[in-house]
């Protein structure tokens, strides 16, 4: 561990026993005391050092720090622990060197990435700004244009990572979206980036619950329209102020994306126009195939929505134009919500042509009314008539099909009763225009009613139609049981008098018998089968969440449930038993490497006194005054059990306590000692021993004087189950 000197910014060099210690710095000469963590302010990683933590990520930790060789400050992602694996750090590596390829004003550049003291850092431009998450807790909501220029500018971001490196960001969500201060948006963490071609079956699952597409929670090959969905969600949340699934645990989020439909956005916030609504409904659709094909598609879709709502077209960004401006959305205050709603589609002369044509207006009056506003609006600019403003305004307002009709017509009414009632030419005529627009809009509600009718009289004519299909086919179904027993009765008075066909009925009894057996058998069979089918299921998950556990990722273990779930329904009950057990052993896993000083001066048999317990290591002091430092798999489970028993919430089951010690230290057979009512734990032990007595099996036939170690290590894991027995006659022959 290396840490610089607040006084001279001296490089102090010293090893984990002297964390959280004091030391002389060789400098200045001054002492400096030492900090406990590792990413504690002023420790140094690689070419940097932090100065404060920013936040978290799905897969690491962000701190703001400073780098040495060129004093820059940056934003500096180091690995999670649980992610720190051989695997993990060369697919971190290998994609944060793919992003940092990357360069883009709407993505947050990648500076360095490495790795030192199995610690996985990336370094990225820090960004003077907020989050969208920030924001959205701030001021509950964003306004629609604003929302969509946010997304149009992630998606140019996401467009370019795929059109440029086959990139697919897979964790779009508020958190990873920033702003800086002068109004560019810049899409953050491409940490969980991944390239399509290296997308295997059976990989870890990866990404935040909220946000993850259906696909991605069931470990499906991944292509842009899983970001797509992703963003979708974000700009729903950005203009509803919530999500559309926010389930309390990560199985009821993976089950709301699969089957559950989302609040109508025009439900919750009023107003919304219809292509925006239909924009984010289609991005959030559940299947891929039902969602835009590309991000430019969506790209090209939210680019001609914004020359609708925005306050100004001049500040749409063409599609694959990067946008550098901060928009001002004050102008969206100058009028009512109604009134920027308002779009020249087409002319009134036009509309009343076209209501004439349809056969909406047919009174001779109206007519008469209609042809002189035609002579007045053909005048032109000579005229000397004015439009009142608010008539032009209704005018417009009716055109928006978006809007809903009766509102207008309500609004329309409201502007009559307000107009001169004078005897000019000029209130005449408008007064007369107001009449005849609002008589169109009467027309047209009353016409849609009577559609709206005609087509609820379709559809219980269908209905009566079914009712009436069904009926007949009841009425052939009986007439058919009619002749059969008249067929029965007949058969029954010939039986009586024919011997021979007596017998023939006999024989054709038994074969009906023994068909009927056979279908019983069948039927076994196949129940049989789908058990035999459930087991081998069941068998298989249980070795993949045993292999995420003894490696620690447990939060993977969650995502693995939630995705089983959804793809068997039918092993929902006991993938919950197997999710309430893996918090157990979360919990207790915690304790023993992550605690703190919460045991600070406890005694630990045979050892000393705990000073800290952080990292998966415990410091302990020796009797002598010795500080010293082992794993946490070091200590005897014995002296794990008694110090986890001092909390209070694990006193109520000491079998279960014993059992996770023993199964968190890789002792499965003591485990199942420890608690002999677990049959579960049982069954997980005996489908490990199975796995590995075979593959023990395979590797002996090709080096038998190898595979000695690793099955005297397989019995010594194994000491203590019921099975034991069974396990050392089999692998006795492999020694």
């Amino acid at each position: 561990m290396r840490y610089r000197c607040p006084f001279c910014y001296y490089t102090i060099a010293v090893d984990d026993m002297s964390r959280g210690y004091p030391v002389v710095c060789a400098g200045c000469g001054k002492t400096i005391q030492i900090p406990p963590g590792k990413f504690d302010p002023g420790c140094i990683i690689g070419d940097f050092v932090i100065l404060n933590r920013i936040g978290a990520g799905s897969i690491g930790t962000v701190y703001k720090a400073t780098q040495l060789s060129l004093d820059r400050q940056v934003a500096l992602k180091v690995l999670s622990p649980e992610y720190t694996t051989s695997k993990g750090i060369d697919d971190f590596l290998r994609e944060a060197r793919a992003a940092a390829k990357l360069s883009h004003t709407n993505l947050v550049q990648a500076l360095a990435v490495g790795e030192e003291d199995g610690i996985c850092y990336l370094a990225m431009t820090y960004v003077n700004g907020e989050n969208l998450k920030a924001r959205l807790r701030r001021e509950g909501r964003i306004p629609v244009d604003e929302a969509l220029h946010i997304a149009q500018q992630v998606a140019e971001a996401l467009y370019y990572a795929w059109d440029e490196a086959g990139l697919i960001h897979r964790d779009v969500k508020p958190d990873n979206i920033m702003t800086t201060d002068d109004g560019i948006v810049k899409l953050t963490d491409l940490g969980l980036a991944m390239n399509q071609s290296e997308w295997t079956e059976g990989m870890e699952i990866s990404g935040s619950p909220s946000y993850m597409s259906p696909e991605q929670f069931a470990g499906e090959k991944l292509d842009p329209r899983s970001d797509i969905y992703s963003l979708g969600i974000t700009l729903y949340q950005m203009i509803s102020g919530r999500l559309p699934y926010d389930g309390e645990t990560v199985k009821k989020i993976a089950r709301q994306h699969q089957e559950a439909e989302p609040i109508p956005l025009r439900r919750l916030v009023p107003g919304i126009p219809l292509p925006v609504e239909a924009l984010v409904k289609r991005m959030m659709a559940k299947k891929p195939e039902n969602r835009f094909a590309s991000m430019e598609e969506v790209l090209k879709a939210i680019w001609t929505i914004r020359q609708k709502t925005a306050p100004n077209k001049s500040l749409v960004p063409d599609v694959h134009t990067i946008s550098i401006k901060r928009l001002d959305y004050d102008m969206q205050n100058e009028s009512s919500e109604l009134k920027a709603k308002v779009v020249d589609r087409v002319s009134t002369k036009n509309m009343l042509m076209d209501r004439l044509a349809t056969g909406f207006i047919t009174a001779v009056a109206v007519v008469v009314v209609m042809l002189m506003l035609y002579t007045i609006f053909d005048a032109g600019p000579q005229d000397s008539l004015r439009v009142y403003p608010k008539v032009a305004y209704f005018e417009k307002l009716s055109t928006d099909r978006s809007l809903d009709r009766k509102s207008i017509l309500a609004e329309g009414k409201k502007i009559l009763d307000e107009l001169p009632n004078l005897h000019a030419p000029e209130q005449e005529f408008n007064r007369t225009k107001m009449l005849l627009l609002i008589a169109n809009l009467e027309l047209e509600i009353a016409a849609g009613e009577n559609l709206s009718l005609v087509q609820k009289n379709s559809a219980e004519q269908k209905r009566a139609d079914a009712l009436s299909a069904e009926l007949d086919g009841m009425r052939k179904t009986n007439e058919s049981l009619r002749r059969t027993v008249e067929r029965t009765a007949d058969y029954d008075s010939l039986r009586q008098n024919n011997g021979k066909l007596s017998a023939l009925n006999e024989k054709q009894a038994s074969d009906l018998r023994a068909l009927y057996a056979r279908f019983l058998q069948a039927e076994k069979e196949i129940v049989s089968m789908k058990k035999r089918e459930e087991k081998r299921d069941e068998k298989e998950i249980r070795l993949k969440i045993l292999s995420l556990q003894a490696a620690g990722k447990f939060r993977n273990v969650d995502v693995l449930v939630a995705s089983e779930q959804v793809k068997k329904p039918y092993l929902y009950s006991w993938l919950a038993s197997k999710d309430a057990e893996n918090t157990r052993l979360a919990k207790v896993y915690s304790i023993l490497t992550d605690s703190g000083t919460r045991f600070s001066g406890y005694p630990i048999s045979g050892y000393g006194r705990i000073e800290i317990i952080t990292g998966g290591c415990i410091d302990y002091k020796t009797p002598l005054g010795e500080l010293r430092q082992k794993e946490w798999n070091a200590f005897p489970a014995s002296s794990l059990y008694r110090l986890l028993m001092n909390d209070s919430s694990l006193k109520r089951n000491p079998a279960m306590v014993r059992s996770s010690c023993e199964f968190l230290l890789g002792n499965y057979g003591a485990a199942c000692k420890a608690d002999p009512a677990n049959t579960e734990l049982k069954q997980t032990v005996d489908a490990y021993a199975e796995r590995e007595i075979e593959r023990l099996k395979y590797e002996s036939a090709v080096d038998k004087y190898r595979t000695r170690g690793k099955v005297r290590s397989l019995l010594e894991r194994l000491k203590g189950s019921d099975s034991y027995a069974n396990y050392e006659k089999v692998l006795k022959p492999l020694l």
